[in-house]
């Protein structure tokens, strides 16, 4: 399992795959079943059930990321109102610019 392509697919960090609880979890149960799958085994021709659960599983995934995508579309709208905030502040001499080692993001 390549979590670099994944972090990159979903657009985050790699960092969150081991970071974030859920997104550990969620990979290590895809782990998990992934290597319990064998050639020949019930997972090649799954059943009607089978299909319904994986579609659900998939149904409930992508609302959970839309909810995600949403969070966080959110939290960088309010950090992009911080900065401006800071920036006039600093701007106005009511505060010091913070000191920044790794440049501007």
């Amino acid at each position: 399992m390549n979590r670099t392509a994944i972090a990159k697919a979903c657009g985050f960090n790699r960092s969150v795959l081991y970071d974030n609880e859920d997104c550990a979890r969620m990979l290590a149960e895809a782990h998990s079943s992934e290597t319990r799958k064998t050639p020949g085994s019930a997972h090649d021709d799954p059943t009607g059930k089978q299909l319904q659960a994986l579609e659900n599983q998939v149904q409930h995934l992508e609302t959970r990321v839309a909810c995600l995508a949403a969070e966080n579309a959110d939290l960088r709208l309010k950090l992009k109102r911080a900065k401006a905030v800071a920036d006039e502040l600093v701007a106005d001499g009511k505060r010091i610019a913070p000191y920044e080692s790794g440049g501007t993001q």
